[in-house]
């Protein structure tokens, strides 16, 4: 492959170099070689001259490039590492940007009281009552709504916030009047402040007010949030938690239209005729029309924007049933009336509530002392609004108060009255508020029963952690066993049985079936079982907020306790007669209760009361309770709790009578320990207004 020589001289390595050099005869080496002289004998075959000196080519190693070297893969890879750093850091400060924009509140005219700007985020961790007193007064977050929500917003307005809200968040459709939640702001006030207009409402908008809540620039939430087990766990947009207070309003979902194709939508079937031709008008994006997605294709379904464009989409044959809550049908009752006149026997309203639903307050959950006080304060107030003693008495606003925080949850209706009774409400809406006598509400208690709990939301979720990993959770599954502690009352032995059920429930929904995975300790009271560290209790059975109290007065409240303890909804309801207070007679609320510092542990425990509450509603019992739903939002371990707390001990009146050795029979005669359906006997009380109307 080489080019013969240029010439040959007597020096070899003279005619090496030259020919190296020579320009005319660009040699292509493919390698490297290093050149040595190297001695060798004459032969006949090589001349004497070459004899002298062999020029012997060896092959060169060729240099490895500083890429291909190990520091200089190194430096690569650290180079590329921090200039995605850079782009995450980027992205992330620009999103947070644009997120701060959105959540901009809306400027709004000035009314009294007047809704100041928001403050920037406070990082006190200081307990929020230490904090509201050295401040002077409760910021409350309200939404400015003195007229009906669709007066309020133009119809651009609320397309915007459709547009913008992919979550499908409550977009509150009724008319509740603001007065209402300002009197809960009131009260609040009185039992901390001791002056209830010791107050600065903040104007709060659907996107921004549970961020608000946990960066601690307000310190309760009133915007007629429903309480859902998925907020207390994990509320989708902050991916935080929050404790919901005992609800001060309760609605739930009707249909109403052509009555052939009412009676589909209540059995949510589509085949067949007339099922087939069945069209539901529903508010768009509200949790209504996230309901109906869960049975009905969107071919089914008519969005409004309006609550007026229900009614117009059922006259003008956009659909031929309305599906709404019930504060949206106490608007539109009038109207839907005047079908029924025309159209005779062929509109009318359906005999059925579907996902009833509470509004409560809403608090941080990682201040129990704070949760206690404004339960304690609703309490009172909804206990008492239909009590003579609920009526206003400047004269004794504040009532005294003998424990060491100054808290007398009385001085709320001694400073405003009944929260409910300033409420101007529509003549419709008067029939969802209890303003009878006692003894008619009472006998409507029984009648109806208070035995309520929260829906269940969205509990799906891809990311959540394992809660077996950490907390209490951890702790138990690493024992081997719950510990349970159950509060013995000998005139109730079923209500001590239905502690003891639901020690094992929970002990089944954590060790997947193992009923025997637990260890039950009774106690005669609630104050044998205050340290829980000594006996090692995760949850007692049997316990009350009331405990807080002392002798269950309402009045006085034993602040010792406060802020230790969390509680779950209540699972059976006590009369307790107080004849020295105006007779007065208390609903005690018996619950699960745990200890502070655990809201996770506090909410599982909490969810097997909701569940078997819930599964009533369902119609799903203890034989086929695979129907219930796997929840996600506590790991992949724990999906079957649901389904676990059914299968063992059935759905709550299966857990009342097998507790208090019942028959079916009896399932009706138990007072106030049904599943509530007061929204039913609300429906039932709508449709005579409606034919009355009509």
């Amino acid at each position: 492959q080489f080019a013969p020589l240029p010439s040959v001289t007597s020096d070899p390595e003279e005619d090496l170099e030259a020919i190296s050099c020579d320009s005319d005869h660009p040699y292509e080496v493919p390698n490297a070689y290093v050149v040595q002289s190297r001695a060798k004998p004459p032969s006949i075959m090589m001349p004497s001259f070459m004899a002298r000196s062999a020029i012997i080519a060896e092959p060169l190693e060729p240099e490895t490039p500083w890429y291909k070297k190990l520091w200089g893969k190194v430096l690569i890879m650290v180079i590329v590492v921090l200039a995605l750093v850079v782009i995450f850091l980027i992205v992330l400060e620009a999103r947070r940007s644009a997120n701060d924009l959105k959540n901009i509140p809306a400027e709004i005219p000035t009314v009294s009281p007047s809704f100041s700007p928001s403050m920037s985020p406070s990082h006190d961790d200081r307990p929020t009552l230490e904090i509201v007193r050295e401040r002077g007064e409760l910021w409350c977050g309200l939404q400015y709504r003195d007229a009906p929500l669709d007066e309020q917003f133009s119809s651009q307005e609320q397309q915007s916030f459709f547009d913008n809200n992919t979550r499908g968040e409550d977009w509150v459709p009724f008319y509740f009047p603001t007065n209402s939640e300002m009197n809960f702001c009131r009260a609040i006030a009185s039992v901390v402040l001791g002056d209830p207009n010791a107050i600065q409402a903040k104007h709060m908008t659907f996107g921004n007010r549970f961020f608000k809540l946990n960066n601690r620039e307000i310190d309760v939430l009133m915007m007629g949030d429903f309480y859902k087990l998925e907020r207390e766990i994990r509320e989708p947009m902050t991916q935080v938690g929050f404790a919901f207070s005992k609800p001060y309003f309760s609605t739930g979902i009707a249909y109403g239209g052509e009555t052939s194709l009412v009676e589909c939508a209540e059995k949510r079937s589509r085949f067949g005729d007339p099922c087939s031709r069945l069209k539901i008008c529903v508010l768009h994006r509200t949790s209504v029309s996230t309901f109906l997605r869960e049975f009905f294709p969107p071919s089914f379904l008519y969005n409004a924007n309006l609550t007026a464009q229900l009614i117009d989409g059922l006259t003008k044959g956009e659909c031929n049933v309305i599906a709404a809550e019930m504060f949206t049908w106490s608007k539109i009752i009038r109207s839907f009336s005047s079908l029924m006149g025309t159209t005779t026997g062929s509109y009318a309203l359906g005999n059925s509530i579907m996902e009833q639903q509470y509004m409560s307050i809403v608090t941080r959950n990682n201040d129990l002392q704070w949760i206690d006080i404004v339960a304690g304060t609703v309490d009172v107030q909804t206990d008492t609004s239909y009590v003579e003693m609920a009526v206003q008495n400047t004269s004794y606003c504040p009532l005294n108060s003998t424990n060491t925080l100054g808290i007398n949850f009385m001085s709320a209706p001694a400073c405003i009255g009944n929260v409910y009774a300033n409420v101007s409400l529509p003549e419709e809406l008067s029939s969802f508020i209890e303003s009878a006598p006692f003894g008619e509400i009472m006998e409507r208690r029984n009648e109806s029963g208070m035995v309520w709990a929260p829906v269940f939301g969205d509990l799906s979720c891809s990311s959540c952690p394992d809660a077996l990993k950490e907390g209490t959770l951890a702790r138990i599954k690493q024992r081997g066993h719950l510990n349970c502690g159950v509060i013995v009352d000998d005139n109730l032995p079923g209500l001590t049985e239905m502690g003891e059920i639901y020690c094992r429930a929970i002990a089944v929904a954590i060790f997947l079936g193992d009923i025997t995975a637990v260890e039950i300790v009774s106690f005669a009271s609630f104050s044998e079982t205050v340290d829980f560290y000594t006996v090692q209790l995760d949850v007692v059975a049997g316990g009350s907020r009331y405990s807080l109290v002392n002798d269950w007065s309402p009045i006085e409240w034993n602040s010792e306790l406060s802020g230790d303890y969390a509680f779950s909804i209540p699972y059976y309801y006590q009369d307790i007669v107080y004849p020295n207070i105006y007779n007065y007679t208390f609903m005690k609320e018996i619950t699960l209760v745990t200890q502070a510092g655990d809201p996770l542990w506090s909410s599982f425990v909490n969810s097997a009361v909701v569940c078997g509450i819930n599964a009533v509603g369902m119609d799903i019992n203890k034989e086929d309770g695979a129907k219930m739903p796997l929840v996600d939002i506590f790991g992949p371990e724990l999906r079957w709790i649901f389904r676990d707390v059914v299968s063992y001990s059935g759905n709550y009146d299966e857990i009342f009578v097998t507790a208090h050795n019942l028959t079916d029979d009896d399932i009706y005669d138990r007072g106030p320990n049904k599943v509530e359906m007061r929204m039913f006997l609300g429906l039932q009380k709508l449709q005579k207004i409606a034919r009355a109307l009509s």
